[in-house]
């Protein structure tokens, strides 16, 4: 409980000091407040997941949906290493803690099955490169591309090293 405790307090304090070293505007600095207006620039920042191997997660990302590795941390008194990786300013962070349980799902193709994290989703405007070069690298799939009723594009979704599903939006056809 101390290591997990200690893992949030740790990535609060990565992500701020993240957000301190590269200098956002002022503006980015107000999407705390509350506001009604839709303009107000609110996106994802980052997502942290914990991994049972960070070397294979470090590759599955990069190779996979081209993510690069901009930072590591290893901290051998407590076991732990983690990873940052990027891509068009979105931030992953691996964390890999020694002999922390996973969150087996009942079903392990489908995550959906256990209690957290999901999926996780991207767009992207080359659906069909995208997908063929997970094929490529030999990713999991779970879904191939097919036709998303609620977006009106299309979609696929990928099984990480984890189990975890990566689900990749698109344009229509």
């Amino acid at each position: 409980m101390i290591r997990l405790l200690f893992l949030f307090v740790f990535a609060l304090f990565t992500s701020h000091l993240s957000l301190a070293q590269t200098g956002p505007n002022v503006e980015k600095s107000k999407s705390f407040e509350q506001s009604n207006d839709s303009s107000q620039n609110f996106h994802p920042q980052l997502l942290a997941i914990s991994v049972k191997n960070l070397d294979a997660s470090v590759k599955w990302y990069a190779d996979v949906l081209g993510f690069t590795k901009i930072e590591n941390y290893d901290f051998p008194d407590d076991q732990m290493r983690l990873s940052f990786m990027e891509r068009n300013g979105f931030e992953l962070e691996l964390i890999e803690i020694a002999d922390t349980p996973s969150f087996s799902a009942p079903n392990p193709e489908n995550p959906a099955t256990r209690r957290g994290l999901v999926k996780f989703a991207f767009y992207s405007d080359v659906i069909d490169s995208l997908y063929a070069s997970a094929v490529k690298a030999e990713a999991k799939v779970q879904s191939s591309i097919r036709n998303s009723n609620r977006t009106g594009g299309r979609f696929f979704i990928l099984l990480d090293p984890d189990g975890n599903w990566v689900q990749v939006f698109g344009p229509a056809e």
